[in-house]
C-alpha cells in the first residue's frame, strides 16, 4: 500500500507531501482459524431506504462490509441504498462482502473466508 502525507502549508511552514509505503498482506495465513456467518439479505423493494447487516465471526471479532457493486453505500453496519440510475432495467443488483481481517500480533488469527450476498431492488 502506498499513500501520502500532506499538508498544505501555512504562515510558518511550506507545503509538503511524505509519500510511505507499507506492506500488509493481503490475508493473515497464521494463527487460530475463523468463519463468517452472514445472515441472508433478501431482495428489496425500490421504496427500501436502509437496512442493517448482521454477520458474525466465530471468533467474536468485529466484521467489516464494503459494497462490491449496486447503487448501496455503508454506514457503520447499515446499508444505505442511493438512488437508482436513470436507465436500470429493474431488478437492480446490490452485492455485499463481509469480512475480517484477523491479526498478525499475538493472540494470532487468520483471516477468514469473505461472504458475498447478492440480493435485488425491484419495483
Amino acid at each position: 500500500m502506498t499513500f501520502a502525507a500532506t499538508h498544505p502549508g501555512d504562515a510558518n511552514y511550506k507545503p509538503a507531501v511524505q509519500q510511505a509505503e507499507m506492506k500488509i498482506p493481503a490475508n493473515n495465513n497464521e494463527g487460530t482459524e475463523q468463519t463468517i456467518s452472514f445472515e441472508p439479505i433478501g431482495n428489496q423493494q425500490v421504496t427500501a431506504k436502509e437496512m442493517e447487516l448482521k454477520a458474525t465471526s466465530s471468533l467474536n471479532l468485529p466484521i467489516h462490509f464494503y459494497v462490491l457493486d449496486g447503487p448501496a453505500e455503508l454506514v457503520g453496519n447499515k446499508l444505505v441504498f442511493t438512488a437508482i440510475p436513470p436507465q436500470s432495467k429493474f431488478p437492480v443488483r446490490v452485492t455485499v462482502v463481509a469480512w475480517q481481517y484477523g491479526s498478525s500480533v499475538e493472540p494470532k488469527v487468520k483471516t477468514a473466508k469473505s461472504i458475498a450476498q447478492t440480493f435485488y431492488i425491484d419495483r
